[in-house]
């Protein structure tokens, strides 16, 4: 999971923020390659993911039993909802026009990018705590 989120898909996201006027004129299979490069590093993100997903499924025996802690267990739901919204932001149609899709891939990827960094905070642990001595 850690290579498809922080390497793939943060490399994804900078091709598509920031390398968009590089190549203007070359092209790499009908598309910009800026946008080959791209959705490649995106489909990876969401393969690598689900590969992962189903290794954890494997590992737990495909059972997973809600914990009594849930909030601050919540890191498989998270992940599996941000596992879905990955899914989904991949697989828009093309058919509806360019600006509601970069609309609802924009509003996607920052419900994407809000549970994934939740998730993430979810498994660090707190720091310790440390008591501040006082004078009687």
């Amino acid at each position: 999971m850690i290579i498809a989120w922080v390497l793939c898909a943060s490399i994804g996201i900078m091709m598509a923020r920031y390398y968009k006027p590089m190549w203007v004129e070359t092209k790499a299979c009908g598309q910009k390659v800026w946008f080959q490069v791209h959705r490649g590093l995106m489909l990876a993100t969401m393969f690598i993911a689900v590969i992962a997903f189903v290794l954890i499924l494997i590992e737990k025996d495909g059972l997973y039993v809600l914990p009594a802690e849930l909030p601050k267990k919540a890191h498989p739901i998270i992940g599996l909802i941000a596992l879905i919204c990955s899914f989904l932001n991949v697989s828009q149609p093309n058919h509806l026009g360019e600006i509601p899709v970069t609309r609802s891939h924009l509003l996607l990827l920052l419900l994407l990018l809000l549970l994934l960094f939740s998730a993430a905070a979810g498994r660090v642990p707190p720091p310790p705590r440390h008591q501040i001595p006082t004078r009687i």
